[in-house]
């Protein structure tokens, strides 16, 4: 039951408690089993979220309607950065997530 909840929610309130619970002093018995428990699900959380990311980049690329080295000097990055955020091999910062929103449409790029 508290894997299911730490699965579900890796930084929510469960996951705050047992490592809380951990924190105090070296745990014995399911305590080690926890904390890797935590790491693992906060590990495949991060994957699906830049999974997620990678594919609203490759989304705002596609729909932009212009190649990937117009879309990327639109946006002030080069051609094989850009690759590495559609690719999921880096996140890119907020900021160039707004960019590429605004290059794609979907949000007015500051001025």
């Amino acid at each position: 039951m508290l894997t299911r909840a730490i699965d579900a929610d890796p930084w929510g309130p469960v996951a705050r408690q047992v490592e809380d619970y951990l924190s105090y002093e070296s745990p014995y018995g399911v305590g080690p089993l926890l904390g890797r428990a935590i790491a693992r699900a906060r590990c495949r959380a991060e994957e699906r979220e830049r999974a997620a990311v990678a594919d609203e980049v490759r989304r705002l690329v596609a729909d932009s309607g212009m190649t990937t080295e117009e879309f990327a000097r639109s946006v002030g990055t080069s051609r094989s950065r850009l690759s590495t955020y559609r690719t999921g091999r880096v996140v890119p910062s907020a900021t160039m997530m707004h960019r590429m929103r605004g290059a794609g449409g979907r949000a007015t790029p500051a001025q």
